[in-house]
């Protein structure tokens, strides 16, 4: 019997695993397009991003708790250098740096209750994502950091006063600028890094920087020099003198005629631009790269992440330990060729383990509101599709933003049924979906494409217009991305087998349904469904038809026409049909989209004669249990009362080992 995929956690005894406390994390590495453990194994990261979270210690005690108990195995603490007084208006600053004078002074509270946060994650095995670069802000007073003489000072702080007068909008990405061409800004961030992976946590008696819990550090978030540029934003006068300078020594180095660095036209001035910009980043990169090694950090270093175009592609390719990129989906997969899925294959690099940072359901785009009334369907999507691309991470954005959603149970007070993208802590429709998700997607219960295809580029044209950079030159027929996973590759020739395989995608429409080529999952956009059929996992997402039934290998439904989403997984590392432990969750709506607490689910197949329920969701109803009744060898489920439930095999005959 295979006990999940081999490539992945086997022989894991998840019933074992969900009750008892989460180990600490252990050293992971990139190995390939996966991170491995000390034995070789593909770890799979399924996290949330914790954002300016500074909380007292019952409640960061119980948050870490309750998200091991979810199967969360990553957080990503964000914005932590952002001051946000509007999301912590209790503390001094909102951020790690008190900011009253200067970038650089800590707040001592804030420092404090981060170490204790990050400790209790580390005690339930849970990883981070940290960053050097957070949402800084600068102040005037960061000036002392290197002296320039009184008018090179002065100047420097009048430019810091007028890059924070600007709107946020207007200022975010040129501050993110800053120090790849302001020394006084990077050195800045120099600092901060240091003090970031060598301070030693109080709580866990380690630094970040040799601490197995840190497996990735960014430099940037959301950044490529090419689209901010592009997009026109501009530096404050002070820094943007320090541009011009460098950029028309540049030009005198190549011989070329001097020319404005925002309005080049002639391709000769596009391409040496462009190399300009990349020669910057990758001199940023160096630099940073220097000083955390210098710290003791030997894992994946990100200069940054994002779909910003392919030259940002390729340079996050050459100089990233991993591959990161966000994506704010359109949960309902079954409406288009081209889904989410499809756009990140323009990020997706062979060789290199690749996350998304940030994930979550469409923050606008068409039909918005029936996109948040069908969420519940992303948890599974993203699940399904992560493994099948043989993706490494899913963090999902995000947890809480500050500490005023989350109670010091560790939970909020104000959970719903309503869409809470910032809040993820409030809402209970897609938290009933995480943890039965996040089995699928971390245990291997859905293989790994049999015939990925690679996806090879040469050379990277440059581009002086938002349209062409943003376009990419992944330009297969979507939808094939639903029948094989898709990686990029940079600069290498092409062998005849890619070069056949990337002839069929870009020149033939793919046959429907679309179906995997593990036949695991079906993608049917006639009947506006997505089926995942593995036999550790049956899950189903879409509209029921006129019937209001689904019949899937082992789990079946019947109710009123509408939206269903489900998923049942294997809870102790045996087939459907042989285990003693399943988990299921679901998530029903009426014909008017309305959510309906009803329909009933039957099993086929299973082991044991004698089943039982443990209501587990909605958290007012957790611990209530349920018998299942039989009925020529097909069990029946309760219609209503749960959202997530744990079945058992109890008495009479004992699963089959």
């Amino acid at each position: 019997m295979r006990i999940f995929s081999s490539h992945l956690l086997s022989g894991l005894m998840l019933a074992a695993t969900l009750a008892a406390t989460a180990a600490e994390p252990v050293p992971l590495k990139a190995q390939g397009d996966n991170f491995v453990d000390p034995a070789g194994k593909p770890v799979k990261l399924w996290g949330v991003n914790l954002v300016a979270f500074y909380p007292d210690r019952p409640t960061a005690a119980a948050t870490a708790k309750n998200l091991a108990s979810l199967g969360i195995n990553c957080a990503r603490p964000h914005h932590m250098l952002r001051p946000s007084g509007d999301w912590n208006p209790g503390m001094a600053s909102g951020a790690l740096m008190d900011y009253r004078s200067d970038s650089m002074t800590p707040d001592p509270e804030a420092w404090d209750r981060f170490f204790f946060l990050t400790n209790e994650l580390r005690k339930n095995g849970i990883y981070l994502l940290l960053s050097v670069g957070d949402t800084r802000h600068y102040r005037p007073d960061d000036v002392k950091v290197l002296d320039g003489g009184e008018a090179d000072n002065l100047a420097w702080r009048k430019s810091v006063e007028e890059m924070n007068r600007r709107h946020w909008k207007e200022a975010i990405d040129a501050r993110k600028m800053m120090p790849l061409f302001d020394e006084r800004a990077a050195r800045v961030v120099e600092n901060y890094a240091r003090r970031l992976l060598t301070t030693v946590n109080p709580y866990s008696g380690r630094k970040f920087a040799d601490d197995p819990q840190l497996l990735t550090v960014e430099l940037l978030n959301e950044f490529a020099l090419d689209y901010v540029v592009i997009c026109n934003n501009r530096l404050p006068e002070y820094q943007h003198r320090e541009l011009t300078a460098q950029w028309e020594a540049y030009l005198k180095k190549h011989g070329a005629a001097p020319c404005d660095f925002y309005t080049v036209r002639a391709p000769e001035q596009v391409r040496l631009r462009a190399d300009f910009m990349r020669e910057t980043q990758t001199r940023y990169f160096r630099r940073l790269e220097k000083v955390i090694r210098e710290c003791g950090y030997r894992g994946s270093i990100l200069f940054s992440n994002l779909w910003e175009g392919e030259p940002a592609a390729r340079l996050n390719a050459e100089l990233n330990g991993s591959i990161e990129d966000h994506c704010y989906a359109d949960p309902r997969v079954y409406l288009d060729p081209k889904d989410f899925v499809h756009q990140k294959t323009l990020t997706k690099v062979a060789g290199k383990p690749y996350i998304l940072g940030e994930f979550n359901h469409s923050e606008g785009g068409r039909d918005l509101d029936d996109q948040k009334r069908k969420r519940a369907m992303l948890p599974l999507a993203a699940a399904a599709n992560a493994a099948f691309q043989e993706w490494s991470g899913i963090v999902w954005f995000a947890w809480c933003h500050g500490g005023g959603a989350v109670g010091t149970d560790g939970w909020s007070k104000l959970e719903g049924r309503v869409s809470s993208l910032g809040n993820l802590v409030e809402d209970g429709m897609t938290l009933d979906h995480l943890r039965t998700a996040g089995l699928l997607f971390k245990n291997g219960m859905v293989r790994p494409s049999a015939s990925p295809v690679r996806w090879h580029l040469g050379d990277i044209p440059p581009v002086r217009d938002y349209h062409g950079l943003m376009r990419g030159r992944t330009g297969y027929k979507p939808g094939w991305q639903s029948i094989h996973a898709i990686h990029k590759v940079f600069g290498k020739p092409t062998p005849a087998a890619d070069a056949a395989a990337m002839n069929r995608i870009s020149t033939e429409n793919p046959p429907e349904p679309l179906v995997s080529d593990t036949g695991e999952i079906i993608r049917d956009l006639k009947r506006r469904q997505l089926l995942v059929k593995t036999p550790f996992a049956n899950g189903f997402g879409g509209e029921s038809g006129e019937s209001g039934s689904v019949a899937l290998p082992v789990l079946g439904y019947r109710g009123q026409p509408g939206f269903v989403t489900f998923l049942l997984v294997s809870a102790d590392g045996r087939s459907l049909t042989q285990s003693g432990s399943l988990l299921l969750s679901r998530t029903t709506l009426d014909a008017q989209g309305k959510e309906a607490d009803d329909g009933v689910f039957t099993l086929t197949g299973l082991s044991g004669d004698f089943w039982t329920g443990r209501i587990t969701r909605p958290r007012e109803a957790a611990g209530k249990t349920v018998t299942l009744r039989r009925s020529n060898g097909i069990w029946e489920l309760p219609a209503a009362g749960w959202h997530e439930i744990e079945l058992a095999a109890t008495g009479g005959k004992k699963p089959r080992p």
